[in-house]
């Protein structure tokens, strides 16, 4: 059954003219408009006549109260089981506002709050709001009309552009508290952290919704103090420590049906020394996938167990922590993740790089289209030093009957998928190396077995001369001796590989390989 679409705004006189263009624009689009006029006695004569309106008058001679911008909460209770959506008076919303909200609602399995202007608090170590200060000073914006290329996870919402579904969240009127004009931003921000649900800040194209400025110039909100000073207060009330780590997104994290289906993925994810903040982008990225169905784990090897600090706070069941006796490099640790194994699929990814959301999703589909594909390989997004991004796609159209004659670099293996079985297959992950066996796979693959390619560049590969990433450091990086060593050794062994007559064989021969040098 299809669910009905809900539009609700609060309005007052001085803005009437807002008011009707807003009615206007979004009656078209939805089954009903919901509007609460503060202020108002009579409904004014401008309003289209339409079936779709429903309007409380609350003006001084009304018996409904004057909620101010919570007037839009009014009709939760009344309309719990389909699109809630709330809109302002000061916007300009396109044709397709309601059809892009509820495609953004449903990404999320209706467990979430989608908006398009969102907003995050600067916290202190403790996760509180520093003292000093009104609402402005120590938040985040991320305003409606700018373009964003990926959905981000945020502290709050912008009510004139939100939707979601009351009943899969548990929202009702009791969400409005405190007094007027205190913000029904700041009352969905503390249901979100109380309930646990995340607030995604979807993506737009620059401009999608702009601003009204004949109606309330956006600076002018930021003007009243008064107002600033209820909005800050609500934000203050919250007596637990905010949850936000030092960047763009925030810890919620949409909670789907797919949240009880069996894991299809695990993600293995080394770490040695790699600084806080790159090992929690990455992280989140990988827990924040749309594709819920992965488990995580990350493996410390043998570098500092401050790096745990940084993770303490995420309460993610899927969220697995290891640490390694000593410092014996990334395959060894992946090597130790797929023993650990018991998923279907497995897969890389650096703890200095991260994902877009939907990058599981992508390869998975890829996966679950070819029940033959053993390896799935993607695109992905090289971040220069300078900041600069080139999107790479996979070099090669792997065919199933083509026998790789020498190493075949198709793409870069982390965010891909390798299945389990074919890994083990395959002798595992030889553990005796430090950098460039993942060629080795690659070229195995494509020798013995079916390898899908994918054009999706959501991984982001880092560059940095920091000497974070192995391609970077100075012992691994590409020209050092090390490395072409690598290279020439697994170029020699990978030519006995390939006269095997089966995989087994073949990953017997990779495996037993101890370079000696």
């Amino acid at each position: 059954m299809k669910k009905e679409i809900t539009v609700a705004m609060a309005s007052f006189p001085p803005r009437k003219a807002g008011l009707i263009l807003t009615v206007n624009a979004i009656l078209p689009q939805c089954d009903r408009l919901c509007l609460y006029l503060n202020g108002y006695d009579e409904v004014p004569e401008e309003l289209p006549k339409s079936d779709k309106l429903e309007i409380v008058l609350a003006g001084p001679n009304s018996d409904a109260p004057d909620k101010g911008s919570q007037g839009k909460h009014h009709w939760l209770d009344k309309y719990p089981d389909g699109y809630y959506l709330t809109v302002d008076d000061d916007i300009f919303y396109p044709p397709d506002y309601t059809e892009k909200m509820v495609k953004a609602i449903e990404k999320y399995s209706r467990k979430a709050i989608v908006t398009c202007h969102g907003t995050s608090y600067k916290l202190d170590a403790e996760g509180h709001i520093p003292k000093g200060g009104l609402d402005r000073a120590h938040m985040l914006y991320w305003m409606y009309d700018k373009e964003f290329c990926e959905d981000i996870y945020v502290l709050g919402c912008g009510n004139g552009c939100s939707g979601y579904c009351p009943s899969e969240l548990g929202m009702t009127c009791a969400i409005s508290s405190g007094p007027i004009h205190s913000g029904d931003d700041g009352d969905c921000a503390l249901f979100a952290q109380k309930n646990k649900i995340p607030i995604v800040r979807m993506a737009t194209e620059a401009e999608w919704l702009r601003p009204n400025a004949e109606v309330w110039p956006i600076e002018a909100q930021f003007r009243n103090p008064a107002l600033a000073k209820l909005r800050d207060a609500k934000a203050r009330s919250w007596k637990k420590p905010w949850r936000l780590f030092p960047g763009e997104i925030a810890p919620s994290v949409p909670y789907g049906p797919a949240e009880a289906d069996e894991p299809l993925v695990t993600v293995s994810m080394t770490t040695f020394n790699t600084p806080p903040e790159m090992l929690r982008r990455a992280v989140e990225s990988v827990l924040l996938q749309t594709e819920r169905r992965l488990k995580l784990i990350v493996v410390n090897d043998g570098g500092s167990r401050d790096c745990w600090a940084v993770l303490d706070d995420i309460g993610d069941p899927r969220l697995f922590r290891l640490d390694m006796p000593e410092n014996l490099g990334t395959y060894a640790c992946h090597a130790e993740t797929v023993r650990r194994c018991t998923t279907k699929w497995w897969s890389p990814h650096d703890s200095d790089d991260w994902s877009t959301s939907e990058r599981y999703s992508s390869v998975l589909r890829a996966a679950e289209s070819d029940s033959k594909a053993d390896v799935i390989l993607g695109g992905y997004t090289n971040v220069k030093p300078n900041g600069a991004r080139v999107k790479v796609m996979p070099y090669a159209e792997p065919k199933e009957t083509v026998k790789a004659k020498n190493l075949t670099f198709v793409s870069i293996w982390a965010g891909g998928l390798w299945k389990t079985e074919w890994l083990r297959r395959a002798g595992g992950i030889n553990g005796h190396y430090r950098c460039c066996y993942d060629s080795a796979l690659q070229g195995l693959a494509l020798a013995f077995s079916r390898v899908l390619t994918v054009s999706n560049a959501g991984y982001h590969y880092r560059r940095g001369r920091d000497g974070v990433s192995l391609t970077e450091a100075p012992e691994t990086c590409f020209g050092s001796s090390y490395r072409n060593k690598a290279y020439a050794n697994i170029d020699r062994v990978f030519d006995k590989a390939l006269k095997a007559e089966t995989l087994d064989e073949a990953g017997k021969i990779l495996a037993a390989d101890v370079p000696k040098f």
